[in-house]
Formats: structure tokens, sequence, C-alpha cells
């Protein structure tokens, strides 16, 4: 995962790329990367660390 902070997004604001190169997260500031991590942890769900992430629109 890589998240980086990008001001043209505002305040809180997140987005989150998925593509065969990874897990890209950009926020507005590290309100917006929390807020980014919280949603993925939400869409993968309570899982081992060593078992892939599987959702359907993934």
């Amino acid at each position: 995962m890589h998240p980086s902070i990008d001001e043209d997004l505002g305040a809180e604001a997140y987005g989150i790329t998925i593509d065969g190169s990874g897990i890209r997260i950009r926020g507005g500031d590290p309100a917006g990367v929390f807020y980014a991590r919280q949603t993925l942890r939400h869409l993968c769900g309570d899982r081992p660390a060593d078992q892939p992430a599987s959702h359907p629109s993934l």
C-alpha cells in the first residue's frame, strides 16, 4: 500500500486506486489517509494477515 498526501483533494477527502501494481491511497491530509485506510479495512473485512484480500468489486 502506498499512501500519499494530495492537497488538491481537500481536507479529509481521499482516493483509492487498486490495480495490478498494488493499492495507492491519496489523502487531502493525514485524516483523509486515515479514512481511506479505514475504508479498505471495512471492504476487506477481518482476515489473517497472510490471507489475500478478496471482495467482489476488487
